[in-house]
Parts: structure tokens; sequence; C-alpha cells
């Protein structure tokens, strides 16, 4: 679920001081266009709806959301089609959720702090 060696190259990119800040900020990013994504998915254009998997993707990707990240690849990918992805919005905010549960349960385990 969560790409640690994606984290580590993360943290060697940016240092280990900021590391923290980075983190809560992607989360931050994540948890608000997840918020607008919610709001507005019934009046988005497949376009649109294809930038919001696509800015999703890269967040979930630069910290290691393997899983989550896979499917806002599929989303992205199914919008460029005009259609809607196999799994559901709710799913995906649920695949989130978990992927940070994960992420906050193991990260200072995990990371060279």
């Amino acid at each position: 679920m969560i790409d640690w060696i994606q984290l580590r190259q993360l943290q060697s990119d940016v240092g280990k001081d900021e590391m923290d800040e980075v983190v809560e900020l992607f989360l931050t990013e994540v948890d608000e266009a997840i918020e607008v994504f919610q709001k507005n998915v019934g009046a988005m254009a497949f376009a649109d709806k294809g930038a919001a998997y696509h800015f999703l993707k890269g967040c979930a990707f630069n910290l290691g959301f393997q899983a989550f990240g896979e499917k806002c690849s599929e989303g992205e990918e199914v919008s460029k089609q005009n259609k809607n992805p196999d799994i559901s919005l709710s799913d995906l905010v649920a695949l989130y959720a978990a992927s940070k549960d994960v992420f906050h349960r193991n990260y200072k385990a995990e990371m060279i702090l």
C-alpha cells in the first residue's frame, strides 16, 4: 500500500529537516483536492475529472501511496475516454483514508528521522 522506498527517496531529495513539512503539505493538498472533487464530481466534465485524478495521482506517488496512486491513474485514463472509472469516488476516498492510516502508523518506524 505504501512505497517506503519512494518516501525515503523523497526524504533524500528534500532533506530530513524538511520531510515532515513536505509530507504535511502533500496530505493537506490531497485532503483539499478530494473535498473539492467530492463536492463537484457530479457537475464535472470528464476532462476536469481527469485533471483531478492526475493531480491526486501525482501527490499519491510522491508520497508513496502506491495503491491510491494506481487507482487515480486508472481514473485519469478512463476519464480521457469520457467514461467513469470502475472505482467509485467514495471507494477511492476510503482507499486514501486507509493508505493515510497505514502511513501514519508506520511513518516513524519506516523512515530515518
